[in-house]
């Protein structure tokens, strides 16, 4: 069966398929019971203004409730769609009755005389300082990034909104009214309980989908990221956007909690970008898992699931905190491709403790690292004729000329000191790792004959796809940057695998 799921809430849409008709109903809203008359006219404004507190917190949660009920609903309609033999019934929205309310300028008597408008005493002055009731139950949910915390903080505010309730009880208010907004408070709190349940049962079955997960990759994980920090995960071949799932997209906290995100995907860099819809944490930790249902546009499924720790910086900026191999100057985004080439003895970076991110590099220092990547035997390699060859680069460039992979720009000019281009790094790449993709079709308007066939090569095999959709940049500047992730791309194997080639 292929999937239709692309809401934001993951999860806890994920529970509504194991809610019933009954599993989340809301207390019915008939006209509310009067508020008690009493013959302090102070102390009676102050009640009034409590229930109406009550109210419409109870108000703020139930609508919440409602919707996540009706994106239950719509996933439930989208997976009968899907389904040739669905016969699960689509629980009927409910809308409730709002709770009658006083107006803002009504007041309670205890005779014929009106009741002055006056201040309330302090201990009934509930959200001068926090805001509205409202805002208050919205801050709640916006503090808590996973679902168990969102309705962790429901029920929170109803245990609060009870003991108010409580409260005015105590001072002798209307049984009637107090005794209505309790039942409600109950009807709510069984909802958010059924709810919790549900997203616990979806949890334990994900923490134990990954613990069982023989064959899953994981990567290295990455520090210092930033509180808002959308992931771009990348893939070597095109997906089935009706495969891709929220629950194939999973980022869960330390305590195996699932965070509330959303993703989009893009065909045409064939990446999806995963993002919180609320902050992470400061300085906690979380998995990123990207599971086996999501597929290639050509039926593949994914090779390798996947698994990155992260954690979230602590205050400092993320770029500041970020390092790789202990560069400074290494965000995330290069961090895989940099790392792997210290690890293949290719580079030590520009010194200072730094990469060289943002620096352009130069045709010498390229020959210098392919040869090195390529492995290639640079002792036995003629010389190749070039007077601009600094002594250091020589073998490196003499190997590379030998294997047919570089060329000079004259028969005694190399062109050392000179910025390598994208299309010369294009060619190079194809070269020197014998990639093809001849039924390509660019629509790069910036692309010579000369470097047409490199070009095709390095979109076919996802190691590119473009400064934008009609340029390539053939004769910009490569960056050192680029350079790591370009030529990381490129070393993955050549397959009609689908597997995540990079995250960041």
């Amino acid at each position: 069966m292929k999937k239709k799921w692309t809401p934001a809430v993951a999860a806890v849409l994920a529970a509504g398929v194991m809610f019933s008709g009954e599993g989340m109903t809301f207390a019915a809203q008939a006209e509310s019971t009067p508020y008690n008359v009493l013959a302090s006219k102070k102390e009676n404004q102050g009640q009034v203004q409590q229930f109406k507190s009550i109210d419409k917190q109870l108000d703020k949660i139930e609508e919440k409730l409602l919707e996540y009920k009706e994106k239950m609903n719509k996933i439930k309609e989208e997976e009968k769609q899907e389904e040739s033999d669905g016969t699960e019934e689509v629980v009927q929205p409910i809308t409730p009755t709002p709770t009658e309310t006083p107006a803002s300028d009504e007041t309670v008597t205890t005779s014929a005389d009106p009741v002055e408008e006056t201040e309330t005493d302090s201990d009934d002055d509930l959200t001068a300082e926090e805001g509205t009731e409202e805002e208050q139950v919205e801050k709640d949910l916006e503090d808590q990034p996973g679902y168990r915390g969102k309705f962790g903080a429901l029920e929170n505010r109803l245990n609060a909104v009870s003991k108010q309730v409580a409260s005015l009880a105590s001072k002798g208010a209307d049984a009637a009214a107090v005794a209505e907004r309790q039942a409600r408070i109950d009807a709510l709190k069984k909802d958010v309980a059924a709810a919790l349940a549900s997203i616990g049962q979806i949890e334990k079955e994900v923490q134990a989908e990954i613990k069982a997960d023989k064959t899953v990759k994981e990567k290295a994980p990455k520090k210092g990221v930033a509180l808002t920090k959308s992931w771009t995960i990348k893939f070597s071949k095109s997906l089935d956007a009706d495969t891709l799932s929220t629950l194939d997209l999973v980022v869960m906290d330390a305590a195996g909690s699932l965070v509330e995100t959303t993703f989009t995907y893009s065909d045409k860099t064939k990446s999806i970008t995963l993002t919180p819809l609320q902050p992470y944490q400061k300085g906690a930790a979380y998995t990123l898992y990207i599971g086996k249902g999501i597929e290639g546009a050509n039926g593949v499924p994914l090779k390798h699931t996947v698994k990155m720790d992260f954690t979230t910086t602590t205050g400092v900026t993320a770029a500041a905190s970020i390092k790789a191999a202990g560069f400074s100057d290494v965000s995330d985004r290069y961090q895989e491709a940099v790392q792997a080439m210290v690890d293949q003895g290719i580079t030590s970076g520009v010194g200072g403790g730094k990469f060289g991110i943002d620096q352009q590099i130069k045709r010498v220092d390229a020959a210098v690292m392919l040869a090195k990547a390529l492995k290639l035997e640079t002792g036995s390699a003629p010389d190749a004729g070039f007077k601009d060859v600094p002594k250091r680069a020589q073998a490196a460039v003499n190997a590379l000329v030998k294997a047919g992979i570089l060329s000079g720009k004259t028969a005694t000019a190399f062109g050392a000191d000179q910025t390598l281009t994208r299309g010369e790094l294009a060619i190079i790449l194809t070269r020197a790792l014998k990639l093809s993709g001849d039924s390509t079709i660019l629509s790069f308007k910036d692309v010579p004959p000369r470097y047409e066939a490199a070009v095709k090569a390095m979109v076919a095999n996802g190691i590119t796809n473009g400064k934008t959709a009609t340029a390539f940049g053939t004769t910009d500047p490569v960056k050192r940057g680029d350079f790591a992730v370009f030529f990381h791309r490129a070393q993955q194997p050549a397959s009609q695998d689908v597997e995540v080639v990079d995250i960041y």
